[in-house]
C-alpha cells in the first residue's frame, strides 16, 4: 500500500515534479488548491 503526501498549492507543476520524484519510493501525491496569497521576502537577510 503506498504512502500519501498532501500539497498545497495551485502550482500543477510543482505537483507534476513532486509526483514523478516521489513515485520512485512508493508514495502517491494529492493536492488540495487553496486561493491564498504567497509571502514573498525579496530583501536578504
Amino acid at each position: 500500500m503506498p504512502k500519501k503526501i498532501t500539497f498545497v498549492t495551485g502550482n500543477p507543476r510543482k505537483i507534476e515534479e513532486a509526483a514523478a520524484v516521489l513515485r520512485n519510493y512508493d508514495i502517491v501525491v494529492e493536492t488540495l488548491q487553496f486561493d491564498i496569497d504567497e509571502i514573498q521576502h525579496h530583501n536578504p537577510l
